[in-house]
């Protein structure tokens, strides 16, 4: 998401925002954890995409995280700590607990996706992946497993050749925010949004100005504002920091059609094990997608020419 939104940014003058309802599923979790009704949990959200930082939770105007931080520490000491039962976004998230820990903040949004960012946690056990992301792992093969006909789906309805799923209509499926948002562009309304992911441009005071952050967003008839919250802690901002520099390769990449930078890009993916695997994989996706990736075959047939 953060590299389309800057590639859109960076090759022309469309003014775009990317939405992502990972920070909705951060807060319902932790009202979860709590027993505050989600709607009622206020919280402060920033960083990148997948790895945002929930920097203040308060209910009724109290402070929540010494509770939350306490009820962390309780569960990763206790052997039986909730499991998430196949859900990777509800019950206990070990990676966020820990780098809770760690880092002293609590993650967005959740271990399915932060786990990313850290491969250290995404190590084979007798039993699957440890720390619990073993859930996260079976649901995106559930996903790859049921894309075709989802897509089938989805091009019927579009289409009109089958009945709209009528749960597209209740609000809480609205996840990314998209309908709320254009609603408040197009009558003028402000409207506070918990996460939006726009230019930084200072917004969050110790990242590139460049990059493409998720902070919370103010919404009227002048499009979509991110709101800015100031420095985050030093280790958080050296971890985001080094990927919206990789970000910044991926998009140069792509528009320049430049395979070294591309193979450059992926190298500074900590999930990527080898050099050889990254070219690898990068020959192959770009064989695959060849007919939408001109820019990288334009050199080469003019060597050829």
């Amino acid at each position: 998401l953060s590299a389309l939104v800057r590639a859109v940014h960076k090759s022309s003058s469309i003014k775009a925002a990317g939405l992502c309802h990972g920070v909705l599923h951060t807060r319902a979790d932790i009202a979860d954890a709590l027993g505050v009704p989600h709607h009622e949990l206020s919280v402060t959200v920033a960083g990148l995409n997948h790895l945002a930082w929930v920097l203040d939770m308060r209910h009724g105007g109290q402070d929540l995280y010494p509770a939350f931080r306490e009820l962390q520490r309780e569960l990763l000491a206790s052997p039986t700590a909730p499991a998430a039962d196949g859900d990777p976004y509800a019950g206990f998230q070990e990676v966020s607990a820990r780098l809770l820990e760690i880092y002293g903040y609590y993650p967005s949004p959740g271990d399915r996706h932060v786990a990313e960012f850290f491969p250290f946690f995404l190590r084979q056990t007798g039993n699957g992946l440890g720390y619990g992301t073993q859930a996260g792992l079976d649901m995106t093969n559930r996903i790859l497993a049921s894309r075709d006909d989802r897509w089938d789906r989805i091009v019927a309805q579009a289409e009109g050749r089958a009945d709209l799923d009528r749960a597209l209509f209740d609000e809480a499926r609205e996840g990314e925010r998209v309908v709320a948002i254009m609603e408040a562009i197009i009558t003028g309304e402000p409207l506070l949004e918990l996460a939006v992911n726009v230019r930084n441009d200072g917004l969050i005071a110790n990242l590139p100005r460049e990059a493409v952050v998720e902070v919370p967003g103010l919404i009227d008839g002048r499009g979509v504002h991110g709101v800015g919250i100031g420095s985050l802690p030093e280790g958080i901002a050296n971890l985001l920091g080094t990927r919206a520099r990789q970000q910044e390769l991926t998009v140069d990449a792509a528009l320049t059609g430049d395979r070294q930078l591309a193979l450059q890009a992926l190298l500074a993916d900590p999930l990527v094990p080898t050099v050889e695997a990254a070219a690898a994989m990068l020959d192959d996706a770009l064989i695959a997608h060849a007919r939408f990736l001109p820019q990288f075959f334009a050199p080469l047939a003019a060597q050829v020419g």
